[in-house]
């Protein structure tokens, strides 16, 4: 079942929602920041292209073999930003419940580390509060 920030194009959900196929953040705030962000990496092309190379072959250069690599990497970085999932949790994801130590090296009667058998470091720290 699509969640309310899902859409449909050609057959796919697009959206922020567990149901979404492709991940795609449609927040108005987000539209206006990538919005903004593409329009001033593509004003900065256009206006350093036509106002500020005046017939030098040394800027031109310089101009064409690092910023506009580095500006096309840069609105590639956003575009990833935009449609790539920051990490959310899946629906029915468990926390690991065996946490070993990097520094046991006991081993105990069963052939079984010491820290296989005991309780977690993390458990440990929620038994205290």
């Amino acid at each position: 079942m699509p969640g309310p920030s899902t859409i449909f194009i050609l057959g796919k959900s697009y959206g922020t929602s567990f149901h979404a196929e492709k991940w795609l953040s449609l927040d108005v705030c987000g539209l206006m920041g990538a919005t903004c962000s593409w329009g001033v990496h593509i004003y900065a092309l256009i206006v350093v292209a036509a106002k500020l190379l005046s017939n030098s072959w040394i800027a031109i250069v310089i101009y064409v073999a690092f910023y506009v690599p580095a500006a096309l990497l840069a609105m590639a970085s956003l575009f990833k930003a935009w449609t790539t999932d920051p990490g959310a949790v899946p629906l029915g994801a468990r926390p690991l419940t065996i946490v070993r130590r990097a520094s046991s090296s006991s081993v105990g009667s069963n052939g079984n580390s010491e820290s296989d058998a005991s309780p977690s470091l993390t458990s440990r720290r929620a038994m205290r509060r």
